[in-house]
């Protein structure tokens, strides 16, 4: 799997994560959402870092090709 499927796929889901927890209602549940939203964003910060590493493009690029997940 490339890296930028790997950005891909945590991507997604942290956003599957996100409409989980905007939807749940049980205490414990949420908890859980709390727990993979941490993990998931951990990870997709991590595959952000090695994609600005490993990626040829200058400076203002980059920044522009793998800018952070924005929600509404």
């Amino acid at each position: 799997m490339t890296l930028r499927e790997e950005l891909l796929l945590a991507r997604n889901a942290l956003e599957n994560a996100y409409a989980g927890f905007d939807n749940a209602t049980d205490p414990d549940l949420i908890d859980c959402y709390i727990f993979e939203l941490n993990a998931v964003m951990k990870r997709y910060k991590y595959l952000l870092q090695k994609a600005a590493e490993s990626d040829p493009l200058p400076g203002k690029e980059l920044a522009e090709a793998y800018r952070p997940l924005t929600l509404s």
